[in-house]
C-alpha cells in the first residue's frame, strides 16, 4: 500500500514540477515580449515588476502545494512505520505463546519493546535542513526547504542536488 501511495505522491510532485516549468517558460516568453515591444523604460520596468510579482505568487503557490504533498507522504510513511511496529510486535507475542508457562514475562518484554518503538515512531519529527547538515541519522527528511537546491550525499551513494522547493527524501 505504501508503495502505491509513494508512486501517487511522486506523480503529484512530478505534475507540480511540470507546472513550475510551464510557469518559468511562460515568464520568460512574457519577459522577452515586454523587452521587445515596450520602448518606454519606466513602463518596461513596471511591466517587468508586475510580471515578477505574478511569477513569485505562482511559485509560492506551487511550493505550498509541494509542501502539502510532502507532508501527506511523510504522514503516510510514518503511519506505515507505526503499523509495521504493531504487526511485528503482535507476531512476536504470538510466537512467544509457544513457551507456555514461561510466556507471560517474555510477552511483557516484547510488548514493552514494541511500546517503546511505537512511541519513538509516533513522536519522531521529520527533519528539515534549510541550512544543510552533515549528520542526518537516516530516514525521511525534507530538503530544498530554504528555497535553494541542496547537495545530498548519502554513504555509498552518488551525490545529487535537491529541488529548490521543499521536497521529501529518504
Amino acid at each position: 500500500i505504501i508503495d502505491a501511495k509513494r508512486r501517487q505522491y511522486e506523480a503529484e510532485m512530478g505534475m507540480l514540477d511540470r507546472q513550475k516549468e510551464a510557469i518559468d517558460a511562460n515568464y520568460q516568453l512574457q519577459y522577452d515580449y515586454i523587452n521587445a515591444t515596450t520602448k518606454d523604460e519606466t513602463e518596461k520596468a513596471n511591466k517587468i515588476a508586475q510580471l515578477q510579482a505574478q511569477k513569485q505568487a505562482q511559485d509560492a503557490e506551487i511550493d505550498g502545494k509541494k509542501r502539502e504533498v510532502a507532508k501527506r507522504m511523510a504522514t503516510a510513511e510514518k503511519t506505515a512505520a507505526i503499523a509495521s511496529i504493531i504487526q511485528s510486535t503482535a507476531v512476536a507475542i504470538a510466537g512467544a505463546l509457544k513457551y507456555g508457562p514461561a510466556a507471560p514475562p517474555i510477552i511483557a518484554l516484547i510488548a514493552a519493546a514494541g511500546a517503546v518503538q511505537l512511541a519513538a515512531a509516533a513522536n519522531a519529527p521529520i527533519p528539515a535542513y534549510a541550512k544543510g547538515t552533515d549528520n542526518h541519522k537516516g530516514g525521511l527528511f525534507f530538503a530544498g526547504d530554504g528555497g535553494e537546491p541542496e547537495y545530498i550525499k548519502a554513504p555509498n551513494k552518488a551525490g545529487y542536488w535537491s529541488a529548490s522547493s521543499t521536497t521529501l527524501y529518504s
